[in-house]
């Protein structure tokens, strides 16, 4: 196989990540979606099928593998995480800006009421502005010497593990800002709701708050999702369909529920281990300010650690602010039978501020 120009490789790594073109075509080559991946194992087969051709273009593998991961990481975040979150990206020492809406909120609440001496509340549409900060996490991924000599590395499985990785470590600070919220510090006390069982009324009073302030929707976990059904399990038989379907419904009193995805720290697959708490309800209204913030700073940057015993260890590094900013339309339903919030940190990724974390490696086979 001819090998690609470095603008079609790149082209071709984002569509096997992706996984969303049917086929695509280089000159006169077309490659099919059942061909892509051995298309591009074909292709780095080109670059790096030995230890020489390895070191004669790893600047431009490792160039690949940057691009491709600051091209995927933030699709990829936005196609699971739209419905609340504000995702930007910026070069490298930029500041980061996210803006905030007071006035509409405090419009919403005070518009209707008047002081005994016929006096209107007085407010206005400011905004407030944060710069959010970011942290640098890195991941790596260590190749032992006999897959350099045997042509063994798998670069797409390597794109897989490192963005895989670094969605982890968004979500779970995601989770950890959201998890917070139960704090009547931040979102008023009559939003929360906290009892070990399903309780219909004191749901649909969160729902009612949320709905004030705009159009809602739930986000919680599979297990809470397949819980929430109408009062005595009367559906019809279009939610009966739906509910054998999906092991859920779609919707509640007529607000989407929206099962966000988990997984879990290890492959114990014990309760202890599962990234998102079981038993936690979120709704959120609909809103232009999404109170979820996601920010991208700068390139993601790589370099290679040789070892003792020859072995490599090709290291990431990327800069990621996640923020969640609060607001008396958010509610919380925790049902604490079946809430287990785990402890422990991501697979690959480390914080580098905290010094006594070790990094994991992935080796890839």
């Amino acid at each position: 196989m001819e090998r690609l120009t470095d603008k079609h490789l790149k082209t071709l790594m984002f569509t096997v990540a992706t996984n969303e073109q049917p086929k695509i075509q280089f000159n006169d080559t077309e490659f099919t979606q059942e061909g892509l991946n051995d298309a591009l194992r074909a292709q780095f087969q080109l670059l790096a099928g030995d230890r020489r051709a390895y070191n004669k273009n790893k600047e431009l593998i490792f160039q690949l593998l940057e691009e491709t991961v600051d091209d995927l990481l933030p699709k990829r975040m936005f196609d699971s995480l739209n419905r609340f979150a504000e995702i930007q990206t910026v070069a490298n020492g930029d500041k980061i800006t996210f803006n905030r809406p007071k006035g509409h909120v405090r419009g919403r609440n005070f518009v209707t009421q008047v002081s005994p001496a016929g006096l209107y509340e007085v407010f206005k549409l400011d905004r407030e502005v944060f710069d959010m900060p970011t942290t640098a996490y890195g991941a790596a991924v260590m190749i032992s010497f006999e897959e350099f000599l045997e042509g063994r590395i798998d670069f797409p499985e390597l794109i897989q593990i490192i963005t895989e990785g670094y969605e982890e470590v968004i979500y779970k600070q995601i989770l950890r800002h959201m998890v917070a919220l139960k704090s009547d510090t931040l979102i008023p006390a009559n939003n929360i709701r906290t009892v070990a069982g399903w309780d219909p009324r004191g749901f649909a009073n969160l729902l009612g708050i949320s709905a004030a302030y705009d159009t809602p929707t739930i986000f919680t976990s599979f297990l809470f999702a397949s819980e929430i059904l109408p009062e005595g399990h009367m559906m019809t038989v279009g939610q009966k369909e739906e509910y054998s379907r999906k092991g859920y419904l779609g919707t509640y009193k007529g607000v989407n529920v929206v099962v966000l995805p988990h997984s879990f720290y290890n492959e114990s697959n014990e309760a202890s281990a599962v990234t998102l708490p079981l038993g936690m309800a979120w709704i959120l209204p609909a809103s232009k300010n999404k109170p979820v913030k996601i920010a991208f700073e700068g390139e993601t940057y790589t370099k290679e650690v040789e070892n003792d015993d020859w072995s490599k260890e090709i290291h990431f590094y990327k800069k990621i602010g996640t923020a969640l900013f609060a607001n008396p339309a958010i509610c919380i339903y925790e049902n604490t039978a079946l809430n287990n919030w785990p402890e422990g940190g991501g697979v690959i990724i480390v914080d580098p501020s905290d010094k006594n974390v070790v990094p994991t490696y992935t080796r890839l086979v």
